[in-house]
């Protein structure tokens, strides 16, 4: 993650949030519409308790912006956050979006083979990309208004 900072493709996820302090990058990877990473961008963590309070605001600022995103673009009835330190030693953020119908396992954690196996078609990803980088920039153009 620390190589492909910046990097508008990473060849595993396409961006469409470069924040202050994060980029999201919508994952090619999976069986999950919308599924993102919103990674670090700063000097190199692993955890995010080794931020400073400001560096941790920005971070989770971030955080929030893409998955306002994903919950307004895809509309799925919520969007789990998760930070797993364990798995790879670059603090990054899971954003994986839950929805009604087809979900594998309502209320609880969803496997990660969902998020792992498989491939998202490239023309859908690319056009939820751009549609997630249109939000982003009509809400720093002022249309700053909650996801319902």
């Amino acid at each position: 993650m620390c190589a492909d900072q910046g990097s508008p493709d990473t060849g595993f996820g396409v961006r469409y949030l470069v924040g202050r302090n994060a980029d999201a990058y919508l994952q090619r990877s999976g069986q999950v519409r919308g599924y993102s990473h919103v990674i670090w961008r700063g000097r190199h963590v692993a955890e995010v308790t080794q931020l400073s309070a400001p560096e941790a605001a920005g971070f989770w600022l971030d955080v929030v912006d893409a998955a306002r995103a994903v919950q307004a673009v895809c509309r799925p009835v919520t969007v789990n956050i998760s930070v797993l330190g364990n798995g790879l030693p670059h603090l990054h953020a899971h954003l994986i979006p839950r929805y009604a119908d087809g979900d594998p396992r309502p209320g609880r954690p969803l496997p990660h083979r969902y998020l792992d196996h498989g491939r998202q078609d490239e023309a859908l990803l690319a056009r939820c990309a751009a549609d997630l980088a249109t939000f982003l920039a009509a809400r720093r153009d002022g249309d700053d208004v909650p996801v319902a």
